[in-house]
């Protein structure tokens, strides 16, 4: 399990530029604000903020893949919830994250269906009132 703070392309280049300070082995709280369920697909979380400074525009924890799909895949899915017509709940409730830091005082779950290289899936979202933390540890993975 992990979350991707920065993209590397496959080279250090990153970590050795003086802008980005990057910290092995620091102790963080991942605060989980929403969990995605794509049936037959993916379970990830929609987690923002984070203790550590992130470049992605949809971080997020994949939790299960069905064997045919990968992590990066969790990324995708966010993004296609965030484009895809319906899913009104998730779209609000990331601009109430971003400027606010919380959703509301009550859970709620949105779902619908969800287009994956132009297959048909069942998608369900549960936004919890609380966020869920997951502790970690920041490792460079290049």
């Amino acid at each position: 399990m992990h979350i991707t703070t920065a993209f590397n392309w496959g080279t250090e280049d990153i970590f050795n530029q003086k802008e980005w300070e990057f910290v092995e082995d620091l102790q963080v709280k991942i605060f989980n604000r929403a969990l995605i369920y794509v049936e037959d697909y993916i379970i990830t979380t929609y987690c923002y903020p984070v203790d550590v400074e992130t470049e992605n525009t949809f971080p997020h924890v994949t939790l299960l893949l069905n064997g045919k799909t990968v992590a990066k895949e969790s990324h995708f899915v966010l993004e296609l919830l965030n484009k895809q017509p319906g899913f009104s709940k998730f779209k609000e409730s990331l601009k109430t994250l971003w400027k606010e830091g919380s959703i509301s005082e009550k859970d709620i779950i949105e779902k619908g269906e969800i287009l994956i290289k132009e297959l048909p899936y069942n998608a369900f979202i549960y936004f919890p009132a609380k966020p869920f933390i997951i502790d970690g540890v920041t490792h460079k993975f290049l």
